[in-house]
């Protein structure tokens, strides 16, 4: 028997188009999804990382609310979310921010904070 979701909530489809089992059970704009730039969104080579570029895409899709930052100010922020041609809810300042991300991805260690999950990449 398939399960029963609710419109509007998080289900991923995979390439052939098939439910892989992702149901968060919250609404999707409820999720904050944040992505850091230095070391996540681009390498320190200052060349974009295409696969976290691509999974920024798919959080987007998905519906939820998404954050671009950077330690290095939001201006820095703004720039390279303007130049990776992302399309962010939030571009702001890491270390200055009121939002509160639900999963952070982030090259940091650990930072108790950031997210409520946080995946270092």
């Amino acid at each position: 028997m398939k399960p029963i979701r609710p419109k509007g909530y998080l289900v991923h489809k995979n390439a052939h188009n098939k439910g892989i089992g992702v149901d968060m059970r919250v609404h999707n704009k409820d999720v904050v999804v944040a992505f850091d730039v230095d070391g996540c969104l681009i390498g320190f080579d200052e060349v974009p990382r295409e696969h976290i570029v691509s999974l920024f895409k798919m959080f987007k899709d998905l519906g939820c609310t998404m954050v671009v930052w950077s330690s290095g100010g939001k201006e820095y922020a703004q720039k390279w979310h303007d130049f990776l041609g992302l399309s962010a809810d939030h571009v702001e300042d890491k270390f200055d921010t009121q939002v509160q991300a639900h999963i952070a991805f982030d090259d940091d260690r650990y930072i108790p904070w950031i997210g409520k999950v946080q995946v270092q990449v």
